[in-house]
C-alpha cells in the first residue's frame, strides 16, 4: 500500500494549507483541519484513481514555540488519564476498606475521603479491586 503525506500548514488568516508532500501541485486549503482533508482528498482524486489503495498520513507542521505547548500539553494529558484512573481504583479500594472493613458509615467514609456520601455510595457499588 503506498503512503501519501498530507502536510497542514496554518497561514496567517486562521485557515490551513494543505499539501501532499509526495505528489507536487496536490493542494487545497480549509478553514479548519475537517475541511481541508476533505478537500485534499478530493484533490487527491484527480491524481490517483482508487484511493483505497493508499494511506494517508496527517502531519500538522506548526511553529516550533506552538508545536513545543501542543506537545507539552498532550503529554500532561496522558500523565493525568493515567493518575485519574489510579485514583479510581484508589478511591474503590478506600471506600470498601472504611465501610465494609472498619463498619465506618457512608457519611463519615465521605468526609474522611472529602466526597459525598452519595459518592461513596457509588463506588460501594462498583466491584471492588484487587
Amino acid at each position: 500500500m503506498r503512503k501519501l503525506t498530507i502536510r497542514y500548514k496554518p497561514d496567517n488568516k486562521g485557515w490551513w494549507f494543505t499539501s501532499v508532500k509526495e505528489l507536487k501541485g496536490c493542494h487545497t486549503q480549509g478553514k479548519t483541519l475537517e475541511q481541508a482533508r476533505s478537500r485534499i482528498e478530493e484533490a487527491l482524486a484527480l491524481f490517483l484513481e482508487d484511493l483505497s489503495q493508499v494511506e494517508l498520513i496527517d502531519e500538522v507542521v506548526l511553529p516550533k514555540h506552538e508545536r513545543e505547548l501542543v506537545s507539552s500539553y498532550l503529554s500532561i494529558q496522558t500523565e493525568l488519564e493515567k493518575k485519574r484512573q489510579e485514583l479510581q481504583v484508589l478511591s474503590r479500594q478506600a471506600a470498601h476498606s472504611l465501610n465494609q472493613g472498619l463498619k465506618i458509615s457512608l457519611r463519615d467514609t465521605g468526609q474522611l475521603m472529602h466526597l459525598s456520601h452519595q459518592r461513596v455510595n457509588q463506588l460501594l457499588k462498583e466491584t471492588p479491586p484487587k
